[in-house]
């Protein structure tokens, strides 16, 4: 008898999606949440003590070990779109269930024709009407893979607008959380259903558009269950190749325009250079009376959906365009005063300027030189003067005045236009003292160069002019380019000397023991912290900086070592060290033993602690047997000092407390019956 099969066994439990082959199929994430709520635990439980170690194990046997583990737990928004972290995790969870059919709850049949741009939310959205449906009904609560799209607003068989905000913490959620429960908020566990939700019919007439995508997106979904193979992007080529034909009698930049898109991105669709996102293919779809599924996945043509555009878009003919524009030109040409290019292609309807240039550049250099001559002969001729009533002289003088106060000084001549003179004549022939003055300092910027190129430590052209008033050096350079050169190669000179002797320091600094931090390498270099030279460190010695940081380390790693062979010692060290003792030691102060090393700081302090709790009840019992004995000994002889005589006698010698010795003569007064009594002379004890 042969022995009957049995089929492999799932390493999770063998869940049934919901919803496959409708336009509410079930969302991967949903799928995920209810798997980890099967087994009794959170979807970050699910995910850290099953999902990723298995991704790991996977990741080691293939090529893509950085992608498949860490970095997709990072990026589980995209769980439900068509990319490398969905196909990874549905794989993966594939195999634990023994399901077949998990890339139908994401995008993925859709990766080829699809772009990533604009298809999934980036948080969660649901409808409380269809969560509160499902919960009065005791059916199994999901959420649908539409929700997840972003392109997705309103339900579709409520036609209320999707939430995204739980209505008791007010907070969002990612598409995937820790906690997430389907139909619970991820972060305070409420309710997200309710049933007391309406729609009012205006409302849900102006969302006829929105609810129309909510339609062919989940016709959409539930053709992604049936198909056989994944579709191709040329079939939306060939729509867009051959509908022109039909339409516009070829015009591709006229169908383009009345679907809604520019002609350059109709020309990447048109020969497949870059994928469409979901919003402007379902804008092209609502424009042309095409559904979406049909538009991705068959080849066949709607002759009616073409009559139809035909009647909407209207006749065109290829040769009437150029004609009218052609005309256009022609009746711009024979104008008084010429237009410009830009008011004839506002007069066609045109708003990209190019086109014209492109296909009409003769015309258009013809009117643009039409246009300038004609805009010089009506460009009215500047006068030879301003004419205006003469200032007086205390506004001239008061201007002269706070020009010389001006950070970059003005010119003579702009003082004067801001007077309302044409030239600086006039102020100079009544104020030609200030005129002087202000004027003069050409001859300061002179002296100023001249004393740059004196001074040991050269400063750059830029700070020269800024000492001077102005914003930027390009006023000395046109004035003294001579000074203006000299004071560059000196500068340049001065730089390279610096750099090599900063060279020589860094060489010298690897040598010195022990390596100096950071901080105090650039003291030697002159600067206050390593943040002031850090730029000019790494851009002209990356080498040594990279040796005096790899030595640094190493020393740190070193003296790390060494402080941590001293912890382990004092640890086991007899007797026992106090905590202080052992940061004494150290060197280093105790917030950094304690953040350091807490475990041996606890271990130290504990050994401490009973080590003196042992010596204090050492020290107790030794005193307490020697008072006894002096106690007998003294009331044999007949003799009865008082008890706190004897124990300052011992005192000295046992190195006890006072609060200890009382105790400890406390309890010899007991156990020996001795009481006290008072009496002139002080307390005397009997028995």
């Amino acid at each position: 008898m042969a022995r009957p099969s049995i089929a492999p066994r799932a390493r999770l439990y063998h869940l049934e999606p919901m919803g496959l082959g409708t336009p509410r199929c079930e969302s991967f994430s949903s799928y995920i949440a209810r798997l980890s709520t099967a087994h009794c635990l959170t979807v970050h439980l699910l995910f850290g003590h099953e999902l990723i170690p298995r991704s790991r194990q996977d990741a080691a046997s293939t090529s893509n070990k950085q992608r498949f583990a860490d970095g997709q737990v990072r990026d589980l928004i995209a769980i439900n779109g068509k990319g490398r972290t969905a196909r990874n995790w549905v794989n993966l969870i594939e195999r634990l269930t023994a399901q077949n059919s998990l890339s139908a709850l994401t995008m993925l049949p859709w990766q080829a024709v699809l772009a990533d741009k604009f298809l999934l939310r980036r948080v969660r959205a649901w409808c409380p009407k269809c969560l509160d449906e499902l919960k009065r009904k005791k059916r199994i609560i999901y959420e649908p893979l539409s929700w997840a799209l972003a392109a997705v607003n309103i339900c579709i068989d409520h036609g209320i607008k999707l939430q995204t905000k739980c209505p008791h913490c007010e907070r969002v959620s990612s598409p995937l959380g820790g906690k997430q429960i389907p139909g619970r908020c991820s972060r305070c566990l409420g309710w997200l259903g309710n049933g007391s939700l309406e729609v009012s019919s205006r409302h849900a007439t102006d969302n006829q558009y929105e609810l129309w995508v909510a339609k062919q997106l989940g016709q959409l979904i539930a053709a992604g269950y049936q198909l056989d193979a994944c579709p191709i992007p040329q079939r939306l080529s060939n729509f867009l190749a051959t509908y022109p034909k039909h339409v516009c009698n070829g015009n591709a930049t006229a169908f383009a325009r009345f679907l809604g898109i520019s002609p350059h991105l109709y020309h990447h669709w048109r020969f497949m250079k870059k994928l469409p996102h979901i919003k402007l293919l379902l804008k092209v779809c609502y424009r042309s009376s095409v559904s979406l599924g049909a538009l991705l996945t068959s080849d066949s043509y709607d002759f009616r959906a073409i009559k139809r555009l035909s009647i909407l878009v209207g006749p065109s003919r290829p040769h009437q365009h150029a004609h009218k524009i052609r005309t256009a030109f022609l009746t711009a040409l024979n104008e008084e005063p010429a237009p410009s290019v830009r008011q004839v292609a506002q007069r066609l309807g045109l708003k990209d300027l190019r086109y014209l240039y492109t296909y009409y550049s003769e015309l258009c250099k013809a009117l643009t030189a039409k246009y300038r001559s004609t805009r010089r002969k009506r460009a009215p001729r500047r006068t030879a003067r301003i004419r205006r009533d003469a200032a007086d002289g205390a506004e001239i003088s008061a201007a002269l005045q706070d020009a010389l106060n001006e950070r970059p000084f003005p010119s003579l001549r702009e003082v004067a236009r801001r007077l309302g003179y044409v030239s600086e004549a006039p102020l100079k022939s009544r104020y030609p003292d200030l005129c002087r003055i202000l004027v003069s300092r050409r001859l300061r910027a002179k002296t100023a160069l001249e004393g740059a190129l004196l001074q040991p430590t050269p400063p750059t052209l830029i700070d020269v002019a800024r000492s001077l008033g102005y914003a930027h050096e390009t006023t000395l350079r046109t004035r003294y380019p001579d000074l203006c050169d000299k004071i560059v190669a000196r500068r340049k000179k001065y730089r390279a000397q610096q750099l090599d002797q900063i060279g020589k320091t860094l060489q010298s600094i690897l040598l010195v023991n022990p390596a100096p931090t950071l901080n105090e390498t650039a003291k030697r270099l002159g600067y206050e912290a390593f943040k002031d030279c850090k730029d000019l460190l790494l851009k002209y010695f990356p080498e040594l900086c990279a040796a005096i940081k790899n030595r640094l380390e190493g020393q740190r790693k070193l003296a790390r070592q060494r402080l941590t062979t001293l912890m382990e010692k004092a640890v086991h060290e007899d007797p026992p060290p106090s905590l202080k003792e052992v940061i004494k030691r150290s060197g280093h102060v105790r917030s950094y033993i304690s953040m350091t090393f807490p475990i041996e700081r606890e271990a130290i302090k504990a050994r401490y602690r009973e080590f003196q709790r042992k010596l204090a009840t050492e020290r107790k019992a030794e005193a307490k047997s020697k008072i006894k004995q002096r106690v007998l000994e003294l009331d044999a002889a007949g003799v009865i000092p008082p008890l706190a005589k004897i124990a300052r006698a011992y005192n000295a010698n046992i190195g006890m407390t006072g609060a200890e010795l009382a105790a400890v003569v406390r309890e010899v007064r007991q156990e020996n019956g001795i009481e006290y009594s008072h009496s002139g002379s002080g307390f005397n004890w009997k028995q």
